[in-house]
């Protein structure tokens, strides 16, 4: 379980990032946003929420052949 506190104001900033990202097309970095986002949806207890996210950003990862993403990312979905 990971340790989050002011759940709210992380989740503000990633999608901010997210954003920047996109609008930059630095899908390694959205990937990882993505992800990131992932694991405060999972925290939280929102696991249709986190699946969602985890799941685009194993798209992500997949597209652009970042293995170690991958597997990080795969290793979450089997968490929740």
């Amino acid at each position: 379980m990971y340790a989050i506190s002011n759940v709210d104001l992380s989740m503000e900033y990633y999608q901010k990032a997210k954003t920047i990202a996109e609008d930059n097309n630095l899908a390694f970095q959205k990937s990882s946003i993505l992800g990131n986002i992932g694991v405060i949806y999972s925290a939280k207890g929102d696991l249709d929420f986190s699946k969602k996210y985890y799941n685009e950003a194993l798209s992500l990862f997949e597209e652009i052949g970042y293995a170690h993403g991958v597997e990080v990312i795969k290793n979450n979905l089997n968490k929740l």
